[in-house]
């Protein structure tokens, strides 16, 4: 995950029973990811759910415990829903809205201070080019969060 302050999470979840924290994940500068989760290939195009993590803009990461979305996957799988979801990491906090004047300069669209949202952005660009590959139909994608 980029890095950021915690977000709280982990102390009102942690602990209970069936939650597994990914202590593991370590933040850096170059945690531009994406997930794809899928009910396997059937030769159809799926539709597809972009999902963006929320944290006010100030933390958060799709590698969170809370957001994988694989049990609700099988479940709809099992009510004859198919579809595949995208979950993927943008900066938050300073690393994603800060702005400042020499920030503002050095932005040729003088669109400073907007990265978090220019990388996910970036991510559904990547799922309209790339999508297909893993079954999705890129002209069936729905945003949500």
């Amino acid at each position: 995950m980029f890095p950021q302050p915690g977000s709280g999470l982990e102390g009102i979840y942690g602990g209970k029973e069936g939650v597994f924290p990914r202590s593991f994940i370590n933040e850096s500068e170059d945690s531009f990811t994406l997930n794809v989760f899928g009910t396997g290939a059937t030769g159809e195009k799926l539709p597809v759910l972009y999902w963006i993590y929320g944290g006010s803009l100030n933390n958060g990461s799709s590698d969170k415990f809370l957001y994988d979305p694989t049990e609700w996957i099988r479940r709809s799988q099992a009510d004859g829903k198919r579809f595949i979801v995208v979950t993927g990491n943008y900066r938050t906090n300073i690393f994603g809205f800060a702005s400042s004047e020499d920030l503002r300069a050095a932005d040729p669209q003088g669109l400073s201070g907007n990265y978090g949202l220019y990388d996910c952005v970036s991510s559904l660009e990547w799922i309209k080019a790339n999508i297909a590959n893993f079954g999705g139909d890129a002209d069936n994608v729905t945003i949500f969060g």
